[in-house]
This record gives structure tokens, C-alpha cells and sequence, in this order.
């Protein structure tokens, strides 16, 4: 239910963001870590996000199979909730998720299995729930027009 206390921003947005990944070859495998943080300094606690992913990849021809594990957490004052992208499933959760996708190059086809559970840091009254869990299955073609 929409309250005037809840509607406010009550801090401004200043912070920044960083980025850290890297990429590890060998023959058909490959392993991709990334690191990303975030923080509000505009806000003095409850400020910070981060998500930490690993994949690990298999190539064969056209064919890629690919394991994704991660672990998020943003806190309710590291960024305004509207504008956070779902790689931190918004703001004032954690938790983790693991995919496994299938790339067909060749025909553009995907497939993915996605498993995530996150729950809330901080319960809040203005949410209706305190734990998600779900499972997605995913199917994307896609085609050339021109």
C-alpha cells in the first residue's frame, strides 16, 4: 500500500560502481569470474551492493554449454530500488542463483534452466514477501530480417 513515508527518497544518490572480471582459456574450457560493487555514499549505513558470478563454459563446434553460480546483496540504501537493474534483484535482498545455459551459434537458438533464491536483509512492511524462490526456463531464436 502506497504511504508517504515509503514514497520519499530520503537520501540523494552519490556513489560509485566498479567492475572486475577476467576470462581463463583452456582448449575448450573457459572460466569467466566478475566482481561487481556498488556503494551510496550519500547514505550513511545499509549503503552497499555487490554480486559475485562465476562461469564456466564448454565449447564444441557451434554447440556452448554454460554453468553460472551467483551470490548478490544489496542493501535498501545502496541505490534508488526503481532504477537497479535485476542483476541485483532490485534492493534490500541476497541470495543466489545458479543457470545453465545451452547456445546453438549456428541457429541462434538458447535454452536456459535458472534456479534463484534471494530473501530480504531488512524485513519491511511495504513488501509482500520475506523469501523468493523460483525456477525459470528459458527458450530464445532469434532470426534475421535483413
Amino acid at each position: 500500500a502506497y504511504d508517504a513515508d515509503n514514497a520519499e527518497l530520503i537520501y540523494s544518490y552519490q556513489g560509485w560502481t566498479q567492475s572486475y572480471k577476467g576470462k581463463f582459456t583452456y582448449g575448450s574450457f573457459s572460466f569467466e569470474p566478475e566482481l561487481y560493487l556498488l556503494e551510496n555514499t550519500a547514505a550513511p549505513t545499509n549503503n552497499k551492493g555487490q554480486s559475485y558470478t562465476l562461469a564456466s563454459s564448454y565449447r564444441r563446434g557451434t554447440n556452448k554449454f554454460t554453468l553460472y553460480l551467483q551470490s548478490f546483496r544489496t542493501e535498501k540504501d545502496a541505490t534508488i530500488g526503481y532504477y537497479q537493474s535485476r542483476r541485483f534483484n532490485h534492493v534490500n535482498h541476497q541470495g543466489q542463483s545458479i543457470e545453465l545455459e545451452y547456445l546453438d551459434e549456428a541457429s541462434s537458438f538458447e535454452l536456459s534452466l535458472v534456479y534463484k533464491t534471494m530473501k530480504e536483509i531488512d524485513p519491511n512492511q511495504f513488501l509482500d514477501r520475506d523469501e523468493v524462490n523460483n525456477v525459470a526456463l528459458v527458450l530464445r531464436k532469434t532470426y534475421d530480417i535483413f
